[in-house]
C-alpha cells in the first residue's frame, strides 16, 4: 500500500500526488477522476470516469 500526503493550497483546496505504479496501471495521465464518500467515514473512493 502506497502513502501520500495531503496539503492545502492557498485557494482552500486540497492536493495529494498519485504514486507513479498506480498511475502507471490504471494510465491516468489527462484521466478525469470522481471522488466520493466511502462506506466508512474514514473512507472514500477514486473513479475513473473518463476511459
Amino acid at each position: 500500500m502506497a502513502e501520500t500526503t495531503v496539503n492545502q493550497s492557498n485557494n482552500g483546496q486540497y492536493r495529494t500526488t498519485v504514486p507513479k505504479d498506480i498511475g502507471d496501471i490504471f494510465k491516468l495521465d489527462g484521466k478525469k477522476l470522481k471522488w466520493s464518500r466511502g462506506s466508512a467515514k474514514d473512507k472514500f473512493e477514486v473513479q475513473i470516469v473518463d476511459e
